[in-house]
């Protein structure tokens, strides 16, 4: 019985131990699907429209964001799962300006843009006059790593990957990013909230990341979008 009852307790440890890393492994386990779930938009941008231009977004006949267009004639709209529309991957979404449908639509996709020039309006009635645009220089900050990207970068089948940047400044992150052949970067604040990149997109465009990350980064988890 000496004997026996020691290998009983050996062998409930080793069973307790188990749970315990499965449990850990649970819980620190992360994938496209959990940071998805987080609420990461689709960004809708472009530029080239009226100053005072109101530009709404819609799946079906639901509102789902809308922007007035400042004297820049640039703009933006962040579109998100769920919501009173229910929106879901694959939907389509349509748009107006001033109330004239736009010809183009896009399929939402959390975590998405809409690629590099933004999008160009065909209305049912004459668009805005065109307006400039300029190349992405995103501001000095603080080294505060080696500026690359841990490992190698696999995108999965919806051509998203998550990987770990080693920190440094914003700058680095959009040179690693774009060697790694992404076309756009979501990253997490401080709050909570996901800031996106679009890599080669007018300043408008990223001015709310560069903003949010002023000093660049320590460690931290990003999302490319291939």
């Amino acid at each position: 019985m000496t004997l026996i009852r020691p290998r009983i307790r050996m062998a409930l440890r080793a069973a307790v131990l188990g749970v315990v890393a499965v449990a850990i492994l649970a819980t620190t386990a992360l994938n496209t699907s959990t940071v998805e779930a987080q609420t990461i938009p689709f960004k809708a941008w472009g530029s080239g429209r009226a100053s005072g231009d109101v530009i709404k977004a819609f799946k079906g006949t639901a509102e789902v964001g809308t922007v007035t267009v400042g004297s820049t004639g640039q703009w933006e709209i962040n579109i998100f799962l769920g919501g009173s529309a229910n929106v879901a991957n694959s939907d389509m979404i349509n748009f107006t300006v001033n109330g004239a449908a736009a010809k183009e639509t896009v399929s939402f996709a959390s975590g998405q843009f809409a690629p590099v020039p933004g999008l160009v309006f065909t209305l049912t009635s004459p668009a805005g006059p065109s307006g400039p645009t300029g190349p992405t220089a995103p501001p000095a900050a603080a080294n505060t790593g080696s500026g690359t990207i841990a490992g190698a970068v696999t995108f999965d089948s919806t051509g998203k990957a998550l990987a770990v940047y080693n920190g440094g400044t914003v700058s680095q992150l959009v040179t690693a990013s774009t060697q790694a052949k992404a076309s756009g970067i979501w990253v997490q604040g401080p709050t909570g909230q996901f800031f996106g990149y679009v890599l080669g997109a007018p300043d408008f465009v990223n001015a709310s990341f560069n903003a949010a990350f002023p000093n660049g980064f320590g460690v931290a988890s990003i999302l490319l979008v291939k």
